[in-house]
């Protein structure tokens, strides 16, 4: 197998079409499914760290794969109970690498980014011209620090998978569930992470960028997060609801491996896109909205791009990521049908949901879709693995 060894670094994007003024419009702003990566960040502004602490505190973490792309994401912070996480004002140059083996000894390709203090210190990297349906290890080093090893995998193109490994979860709001569940995800066999909670809870109307940035930064520290983030790539739920303040949107960015640009103050965020895992599956994710009175909706705009999007392609199975309202998932749904689309399984996580621990592990072929949820048990550290599977037959019109 050959590889380039050209590298691509560049913030990942995706792009916003049109704008809607007025909290009562229902229209809204789509994020596209094309790649229009923002310009990499220039490294003449940027210094060396020279600290002895070690910056790689928060862990590192893959998302948003497809078959030729992946972002991966760091955030540099020596002291993260600190502000800033203990850096200054300054800009600090890192370089990463992606790898065919866990020892870095087939190095495919590597790069250099900087980690901006506008952003946190945090690092999206939209790696590039990868091979499909192929694993890889990336890691970073700033200074003389190396950072942990992650692994992510492309998404097959095209061909139709003989089984493909999904897995989906909320974040418990209990410390001590969270930890026995992320301590499993990651001991687990898993292609896909669907992500649809957040680390923290914050109120619509919370604006202050640093405490939000601080409550990010408590949750990172998880040793059981890092570790499931570094065991494979992560689909993130949109962000929700939609209308939090512009420090929790930006906060949300600067802490995801997500392939957006960042948002900008004072304009709509849209979060929602979806992938494809060849033509075995289609997972939209979604970015329910709440109105004046309090409803949880999509909007007409979105509902357009489920239909255009999602909705038109070959997959033989059509999942929906989305969070709030059981309504959001029931909408969803009732729109894929009308459009004749077959073979929908709903991954949402309605408020209860968000506090359940719980995972699920999706086991998918082009006949069946075999699910098991497996339950943390914080008093022992146990899993629990349920005794009833779920499983969905396929009918045979979305196969292709």
């Amino acid at each position: 197998m050959h590889f380039s060894r050209r590298s691509l670094l560049a913030l990942g994007a995706s792009v916003f079409l049109g704008a809607c003024s007025g909290s009562d419009r229902e229209d809204q702003p789509t994020a596209t499914t094309e790649y229009d990566p923002i310009p990499r960040p220039p490294l003449s502004g940027a210094v060396e760290y020279t600290g002895t602490a070690n910056p790689f505190t928060l862990g590192v973490a893959a998302g948003d794969p497809d078959p030729h792309r992946v972002v991966i994401w760091t955030r540099l912070a020596p002291v993260p109970g600190a502000p800033r996480g203990g850096l200054d004002g300054r800009s600090y140059l890192l370089t990463w690498e992606v790898a065919l083996d866990e020892e870095f000894s087939e190095v495919t390709f590597s790069g250099a980014t900087v980690a901006e203090a506008g952003a946190a210190h945090s690092v999206h990297v939209d790696v590039a011209e990868l091979e499909p349906a192929v694993s890889f290890w990336y890691r970073f080093r700033c200074g003389p620090h190396l950072s942990p090893v992650g692994r992510m995998a492309t998404l097959p193109l095209h061909t139709l998978a003989g089984s493909y490994t999904l897995a989906d979860t909320s974040c418990p709001i209990d410390g001590e569930q969270a930890a026995v569940l992320y301590r499993d995800i990651a001991g687990s066999p898993i292609d896909l992470l669907v992500f649809h909670g957040d680390y923290v809870d914050i109120g619509t109307d919370d604006n202050d960028l640093e405490r939000i940035r601080a409550r990010y930064t408590s949750a990172r520290t998880s040793n059981e997060l890092q570790a499931a983030h570094a065991s494979c790539a992560w689909a993130v739920g949109g962000l929700a609801p939609d209308g939090v303040s512009d420090a929790a949107a930006r906060a949300w960015w600067e802490h995801m491996p997500v392939r957006l640009p960042p948002p900008e103050q004072g304009e709509p965020f849209p979060t929602y896109r979806h992938c494809s895992v060849g033509s075995l599956l289609d997972l939209a994710v979604l970015q329910p909205r709440v109105d004046r009175s309090g409803r949880s909706l999509l909007g007409r705009e979105q509902e357009r791009w489920l239909l255009r999007g999602p909705g038109r392609t070959n997959a033989v199975w059509h999942a929906v990521s989305f969070r709030g309202d059981a309504s959001i998932g029931e909408r969803a749904e009732k729109l894929l049908a009308s459009g004749s689309i077959d073979n929908i399984v709903m991954l949402g996580a309605t408020p209860a949901d968000e506090r359940a621990p719980v995972w699920r592990q999706h086991i998918v072929t082009p006949e069946r879709w075999a699910t098991t949820s497996r339950f943390a048990d914080p008093s022992t550290g146990a899993i629990t693995v349920s005794d009833e599977v779920i499983e969905r037959i396929a009918r045979s019109g979305n196969a292709s």
